[in-house]
């Protein structure tokens, strides 16, 4: 271990990590090598579940060890990095999950049912007839095993529930997520944002998520630091979107790219160039240098 303070580095992965088309530069892959070599924990924290950060990695297979883990979902789950096996989780209640699932079928909208892959033996609960085409061709895209069901499904089926949340045009959404938040939003973690959707769609997807109360990929974070006996003070989160904003605020040192959302820029302390053009490499080189 080196001299110096040991810290622990949550990096996100669209927007920020990924480039252009998703793939992770060698720049930044270099970057996180020399990250780890000096003593530091490198964690992707990521709104995507292990499965579907499959670029991710395999960027950093050469550099991942059996006790690397990955933020998944937002929080919601924290997975080995190696072989996906979960480690912590922020499980929905059954009673939020059929709330939320009745609001977005009632409105006519498909239900995800993102589970606990460990425990439930399968990737999403899907309900409804009519997959939205940015989902399916995401389901088809990281090979998720799935269950269709004609309605919500109930206990033990939904004890395995991480998230909730459907897909579609900001259009179709903007009534629904209106209503979520008038009647779940005190007591529920909520997001609403633009999807990643196929190369060729015509119309930008937007997606809400719901979560347990408080789940966040700082949350996570917290946890790791007890895990690992690293203080809080000695994080750094470097991310572009809404789900990086309570990281990069609390963290010991917020880093946001140049294409983050404005709210994360404002809360960020520091700003590095965009996600195509190395940020993150930018960010941790000015870490390992001992200028941040």
């Amino acid at each position: 271990m080196p001299e110096g303070r040991r810290r622990l580095i949550a990096i996100d992965l669209d927007g920020t990590l990924y480039g252009r088309g998703g793939a992770v530069s060698a720049a930044n892959v270099r970057a996180i090598a020399a990250a780890r070599a000096a003593g530091h924990r490198v964690v992707i924290a990521t709104g995507r579940s292990w499965l579907e950060s499959r670029e991710a990695r395999a960027a950093l297979r050469d550099h991942v060890d059996d006790d690397d883990v990955l933020i998944g979902a937002g929080g919601a789950i924290v997975s080995r990095l190696a072989d996906g096996r979960t480690l912590d989780r922020d499980r929905m209640d059954a009673e939020s999950t059929t709330a939320v699932g009745r609001c977005l079928a009632r409105h006519g909208h498909h239900v995800q049912l993102l589970q606990d892959p460990d425990t439930a033996q399968c990737d999403y609960l899907l309900v409804g007839d009519r997959l939205d085409p940015t989902l399916s061709w995401w389901l088809d895209r990281y090979g998720h095993r799935t269950r269709t069901l004609a309605d919500l499904p109930t206990r033990p089926e939904l004890d395995h529930t991480v998230r909730v949340g459907t897909v579609t045009t900001a259009r179709e959404l903007a009534t629904v997520v209106a209503e979520l938040r008038r009647d779940l939003g005190d007591r529920l973690t909520i997001h609403h944002w633009h999807a990643v959707g196929p190369p060729d769609g015509r119309d930008r997807p937007e997606l809400v998520e719901v979560f347990a109360p408080g789940t966040s990929k700082w949350r996570a974070i917290e946890r790791l630091c007890g895990r690992w006996r690293i203080d809080p003070a000695d994080t750094v989160a470097i991310g572009d979107g809404l789900n990086d904003l309570e990281m990069i605020d609390a963290a010991g040192l917020g880093i946001a790219v140049e294409n983050a959302d404005d709210r994360v820029l404002e809360v960020a302390d520091r700003r590095v160039a965009a996600h195509d053009r190395d940020g993150v490499a930018e960010a941790i080189s000015a870490v390992l240098d001992g200028r941040w």
